[in-house]
């Protein structure tokens, strides 16, 4: 399935059963996609399951939804609130995974400002600028990351693997 327009919008009781191209300013989709996307535009709102892999490009990213595959993401603002099943491999200015966020396998991002918030059971390597922990972040594997500057680990944060900081 394929769409192109200022905006598109896949409502909240559609169902695509392959997989789902959309591209405009903004694209919101709300509904499931049994499949792949693969998704640009200005702005970003997927909020439905994809029952696949989510590949997107665009100014602002918020994905709140069910991915049950992998998210591979580059963006201006990028903000992952969903259950990831896969791995998030992204870059950006900004890049939070929130506290609302679960990861089930690996985190790789690159960006300005990074925040992780909710659990990671894979590894997590991130090359930022500045590097914050929320109290609810749960890392279950090793911390790797790259910055000009130590990270934030607000108490309450975990790391059960290595945390190693490369200047």
């Amino acid at each position: 399935t394929i769409k192109t327009d200022k905006v598109v919008y896949l409502n909240k009781n559609e169902v695509v059963n392959e997989n789902y191209f959309a591209s405009g300013d903004s694209v919101n989709i709300s509904g499931t996609v049994n499949g792949d996307v693969y998704v640009s535009g200005g702005n970003i709102i997927i909020d439905g399951i994809v029952n696949g892999d989510i590949l997107a490009a665009g100014g602002n990213i918020y994905i709140s939804g069910t991915v049950s595959q992998d998210i591979r993401v580059a963006g201006g603002q990028i903000n992952i609130l969903g259950i990831v099943g896969g791995n998030i491999t992204a870059a950006g200015g900004n890049i939070t995974l929130s506290d609302t966020s679960s990861v089930k396998k690996s985190v790789i991002l690159g960006g300005g400002q990074i925040t992780l918030g909710g659990p990671i059971t894979g590894n997590v390597l991130v090359g930022a600028g500045t590097l914050s922990l929320t109290p609810n972040a749960k890392l279950q594997g090793d911390l790797t990351y790259y910055s000009e500057r130590q990270a934030n680990i607000q108490e309450g944060s975990l790391v059960v693997g290595k945390t190693i900081f490369k200047e």
